[in-house]
């Protein structure tokens, strides 16, 4: 199995920006979820629960788009990208994802 390239400090960055935005979307989702299921309880207001508000749904547009450009950027990067052209690309991203994940400071 071959070993993992070393990530670089940028690429490290872009994955925890990456951890960052993940999290941010998923939290708003949960969160929007949770505030729909408070206001709409009963049985017969699934549609309601389901219908958000223009200005929440432009929000999690939003930050599904920033997740998706750190992603693209993450695969984009010349070390992701060598690493899927000599063969260690699954070992290179968990070498990231555990680089990104280590305390800062």
């Amino acid at each position: 199995m071959p070993d993992a390239l070393p990530a670089p400090d940028d690429l490290v960055q872009l994955q925890r920006e990456l951890d960052e935005a993940d999290n941010a979307l998923a939290d708003f989702a949960q969160s929007k979820t949770a505030e729909y299921r408070a206001r709409f309880p009963e049985p017969g207001q699934a549609l309601q629960r389901a219908r958000w508000a223009e200005e929440d749904i432009a929000e999690f547009g939003r930050l599904r788009e920033t997740v998706q450009e750190l992603r693209i950027a993450v695969r984009q990067h010349p070390v992701t990208v060598l690493s899927h052209a000599v063969g260690c690309a699954r070992e290179t991203a968990q070498a990231r994802k555990v680089a990104a994940r280590r305390r800062v400071g």
